[in-house]
């Protein structure tokens, strides 16, 4: 059900878009000046991310994802509305946590699983503005990685705590997305995406619902499967 009205959703905005870039390149919406269209605009974005993924990677998940992601583009000397960056975004795929006693040693134990992106951005403005919108096209390319940590804090009289990764993979993601930004005050932009994101199969760790072990590591299943996920980003940018 979310994969169909996703995919129905992002069609209506493309539809959209198409409809008013065409009836921009005729003159029936008057073109403005934009205050941050100038030689060498930079842009700070950090969004807040909602990861609807579908198929065989849904199913390996079995949840929704969130997380967030920061963005850097400045803007392309040979093409006035097209932007060039990187972007680095994190999600968090679950976590355990389970207090132990071990003789006289007691400590908790929490194994996290976790995913990291980094991509090389391609955004594009479309050539026309709107009163305080402005639409674009954005296209990303780049690794990721998917990794299961374990901290465990010892809760005797001398405390201290130890981190260990148990598991990663690496792969290779992308995607491509619509959006716009919106201004807000001086050079503070809201920004609204929504895109379609694939990527190499991976290998990673999804938590059982409930502690099912002792140790919360024993609780993860291993899976292997291609990305596939929608995205809806929102959150605030800056240009300078």
């Amino acid at each position: 059900m979310i994969f169909r009205q996703v995919t129905l959703f992002i069609v209506f905005l493309l539809t959209v878009s198409h409809q008013i870039w065409s009836q921009t390149s005729q003159g029936s919406i008057e073109e403005e000046e934009v205050t941050y269209r100038d030689d060498n605009v930079q842009i700070l974005e950090l969004t807040f991310d909602f990861q609807l993924p579908f198929g065989d990677y849904n199913r390996a998940l079995n949840r929704n994802l969130t997380g967030f992601t920061g963005t850097y583009l400045t803007q392309s000397n040979s093409k006035q509305y097209s932007h060039l960056g990187l972007l680095f975004s994190f999600f968090r795929l679950g976590d355990l946590t389970n207090t132990i006693i071990s003789g006289a040693d007691q400590f908790t134990d929490t194994t996290t699983s976790s995913a990291l992106m980094a991509r090389f951005v391609y955004r594009h403005y479309a050539p026309f503005y709107l009163p305080k919108i402005e639409p674009f096209l954005e296209a990303s390319v780049g690794p990721h990685l998917y990794y299961t940590s374990t901290n465990t804090i010892f809760l005797d009289e001398q405390g201290g705590s130890s981190l260990n990764f148990d598991e990663s993979d690496f792969g290779l993601s992308y995607g491509i997305l619509i959006g716009s930004t919106i201004h807000l005050i001086d050079d503070i932009l809201a920004v609204v995406k929504f895109g379609f994101h694939g990527g190499t199969a991976t290998s990673f760790l999804v938590p059982s619902e409930e502690l099912e072990t002792t140790f919360p590591f024993d609780s993860f299943q291993n899976q292997v499967e291609q990305l596939g996920y929608f995205s809806i980003n929102f959150g605030l940018a800056y240009t300078f």
